[in-house]
């Protein structure tokens, strides 16, 4: 990039320190999967040859949708952590949902009536089925 260290630019470190941030983003996102990575990888590699001969107006736009890219990914990857954290398993029902983040912070969920009801008229048909 033309003018590195002017105001109006971003000086090469940043671009370099850009530029490892994304590959060990995409690294981490496509863990699994090696042909999803360097495919990525490759593409990272060829948007910032392709942007190395823009003016510095446009070098420097391009420079922050690459770190509103990152925070993307880095955002996407911290949401996905929480999630898992606070629910588990994504096949819970809305009230092992209520229920956990109740226990969370102490509390418990009152059972009512007609829950309690359901639930015994349930165990005692499971239990008649095994029996049988």
């Amino acid at each position: 990039m033309a003018g590195v260290g002017s105001s109006a630019t971003a000086s090469a470190r940043q671009v370099c320190a850009l530029w490892r941030a994304l590959h060990r983003e995409m690294a981490i996102h496509s863990a699994g999967t090696k042909t999803s990575r360097e495919f990525w990888q490759k593409k990272v590699a060829t948007q910032f040859r392709v942007n190395a001969a823009l003016s510095q107006e446009e070098a420097l736009k391009r420079y922050h949708d690459g770190r509103d890219y990152l925070t993307m990914l880095r955002s996407t990857r911290e949401y996905t952590r929480l999630m898992e954290l606070y629910f588990g398993a994504q096949n819970m029902t809305q009230r092992e949902r209520i229920e956990k983040q109740a226990r969370m912070v102490g509390l418990t969920v009152p059972q009512y009536q007609s829950e309690t009801r359901n639930a015994t008229v349930l165990d005692a048909a499971e239990a008649m089925q095994k029996e049988q």
